[in-house]
């Protein structure tokens, strides 16, 4: 390592997986010879991802200074012009000390933010506007193939964010959150409340036999999400007293009287006492 001070501003990328890193080297120690023999960056996310994939194949000086603050100003410039703050491609979370991205705004601005959207909501004439401006409009074969393309692998904006890389890293649902989103989906707040037949997003929708195929596989053993679990007896007696409450239909083979899926799944034309 040279003794000599020379701050200096470095790239390093893993180019196959599309994800960056700028930074910049400023201690009393700081010189170009020190990238990648020495110095791998004083960035967790950056040790955290080369946990995860590896060392970079792109490790570049970009720039050498006569001082540190030369080489701070530099590294700002070049962050916001590249504009790393909005972009999932990048692993820098802080600049010049100071963290975004994931808590760009101060706790004192979210409080505000928040209190002067509570309560707010669509019109019924705005929800109706946005309705119309949409209604009927379908993407062609070509654009969504691009929509999809544009979601998958290294193009998708969370791709590699996982672990302590991801923006969610740590936090969890409070119990009232949780119970907000449950509601979500209950009753009329379903989106797919009332809608059966031809209604229905999925209706006439038919999977082929390798996607059935792959769809049972990705269910057996151990992939199974219910795999090692038992429902408690109280679950037992709640499900035992919702199927009382429910339609029954009786098989012509064996003259039983079953709930609606079980009648369909086991009976009916597939009951094995059918001859």
């Amino acid at each position: 390592m040279s003794t000599t001070f020379k701050p200096y501003t470095y790239l390093i990328g893993w180019s196959t997986l599309n994800k960056w890193y700028y930074g910049v080297q400023y201690g009393k120690s700081a010189h170009p010879n020190n990238l990648w023999n020495n110095y791998f960056t004083s960035s967790k996310y950056v040790k955290e991802f080369r946990k995860l994939y590896g060392e970079p194949d792109i490790i570049e000086v970009r720039k050498i200074f006569s001082n540190k603050e030369q080489a701070i100003r530099w590294e700002f410039k070049v962050i916001q012009r590249m504009k790393i703050v909005s972009s999932c491609n990048w692993l820098n979370r802080s600049l010049a000390g100071q963290k975004f991205y994931i808590d760009y705004h101060t706790e004192e601005t979210k409080l505000k933010l928040s209190v002067a959207n509570l309560g707010k909501k669509h019109t019924e004439e705005s929800i109706e506007l946005i309705r119309q401006a949409s209604y009927g409009k379908l993407h062609t074969e070509e654009t969504k193939y691009k929509i999809s393309l544009s979601k998958k692998g290294v193009s998708n904006p969370m791709f590699g964010l996982s672990g302590i890389l991801s923006p969610s890293y740590g936090k969890h649902h409070t119990e009232e959150t949780k119970h907000k989103l449950s509601l979500l989906k209950k009753g009329e707040l379903c989106y797919l409340y009332g809608k059966k037949g031809y209604e229905h997003p999925r209706f006439g929708t038919i999977h082929s036999e390798d996607v059935k195929e792959k769809m049972s596989v990705c269910k057996k053993g151990i992939k199974n999400p219910f795999y090692g679990k038992h429902h408690s007896p109280e679950t037992k007696l709640k499900i035992i007293e919702a199927n009382k409450k429910q339609e029954k239909f009786k098989c012509p083979y064996c003259h039983k009287e079953y709930i609606k899926a079980m009648f369909n799944r086991w009976h009916n034309d597939n009951c094995k006492l059918k001859e």
